[in-house]
């Protein structure tokens, strides 16, 4: 660490990863709290400088809030690390699981105490998936090499993670919670955070099946006119009206609650979640895409160029400390500090 000027490590493990997706509960939960118990033996010592992070076992709630609360407030980890969700049953076929399964999201209302008790503690969530694991994997399920699955598994997870904590209301309900995306990369989140912003504003925020869009019948004539540009559609223009407004399709007469997705959030843009920093994304070293977030964020504020560089708020009394590597040297570094991360407020966070 001395010798490549890193002055803090927040150490995440490897084979612990899968804990939290084992099926076996019990086996859970007592790997989670061996390797909690050995890793902060290991790094007895130098407490100032390795930071573990603890595993917690999604499998059993009340057990995943006891070991979190254990590795903070009793061998002072900084943070927790689970699964970002769990494979079970699917439901038109329960006696084939595991090999025929669905996913439960951390989001989901059983996992919320697990929310809470992160808020509570002021520490971040940090969730990582994996392959072979039994997780929802997205696109990586239907891959049939490591290769392939690998590719997509990682982002998978984390996109489905990310949107529906957005969407099932879990920043909302919990506006002090933090999460880290593990090591999924970064070049997808512009794109996924622009469809989140634009499905919210036209799904949600301006979407009211009771004051539809009804032009009248001059009016569907005139863009028949200008759509087609021909006469011959007049005739016809009376039915196509009556086939799409009338009273038997009037969308003012439907009382079907599901049209109203995620209603209770139309007072909050997602991106909100982002500019009070809830939401926090860790990238290798060798990721193509910060230095292209780093010209995009330039371009908008050149003094807060360097802003999508940024620790995850940890809580940790010290300093947290990022080891970034940029593309113009192979192993040119730079730490950003907590406070920098306050003064520009760009949710970005590495972990090398």
């Amino acid at each position: 660490m001395d010798e490549e000027g890193v002055d803090v490590h927040v150490l995440f493990g490897t084979f612990s990863l899968t804990f939290s997706c084992l099926v076996d509960t019990e086996l859970a939960i007592a790997l989670c709290r061996a390797y909690n118990d050995y890793i902060i033996a290991d790094c007895k010592g130098f407490e100032d400088r390795i930071k573990p992070v603890g595993v917690i076992p999604l499998q059993d709630v009340d057990a995943a809030v006891a070991e979190m609360r254990r590795c903070v407030e009793e061998l002072g980890m900084v943070s927790v690390m689970c699964s970002p969700n769990i494979p079970i049953p699917h439901p038109q076929a329960p006696d084939a699981f595991p090999e025929v399964r669905t996913a439960k999201c951390i989001s989901h209302p059983d996992f919320r105490p697990i929310l809470k008790t992160a808020a509570e503690l002021d520490i971040a969530l940090s969730l990582h998936g994996g392959p072979g694991s039994n997780l929802m994997g997205g696109i990586s399920d239907h891959m049939d090499t490591f290769v392939l699955t690998h590719i997509f598994v990682q982002r998978n997870q984390q996109q489905h993670a990310m949107a529906r904590m957005i969407f099932d209301g879990a920043f909302e309900e919990f506006p002090t919670l933090r999460v880290g995306f593990m090591e999924g990369g970064c070049g997808w989140l512009p794109d996924l955070a622009h469809s989140c912003h634009e499905h919210w504003e036209k799904r949600i925020r301006d979407f009211d099946p009771k004051k539809p869009y009804r032009p009248g019948w001059a009016e569907v004539t005139r863009l028949l006119l200008e759509e087609q540009g021909s006469k011959a559609l007049l005739g016809k223009s009376r039915s196509i009206f009556e086939l799409l407004w009338s009273r038997a399709r009037d969308p003012r007469k439907i009382e079907d609650q599901s049209l109203y997705e995620h209603y209770d959030l139309r007072h909050r843009d997602p991106l909100e979640y982002f500019e009070r920093g809830q939401i926090f994304l860790s990238f290798e070293p060798d990721d193509p895409a910060p230095p292209c977030i780093c010209l995009l964020r330039w371009v908008r504020a050149p003094k807060r160029w360097f802003a999508f560089l940024l620790t995850m708020a940890t809580g940790m009394e010290c300093t947290p400390v990022v080891f970034i590597m940029w593309r113009v040297t192979r192993t040119m570094s730079a730490i950003i500090s907590r406070h920098y991360y306050q003064a520009m407020r760009w949710p970005y966070m590495v972990i090398v």
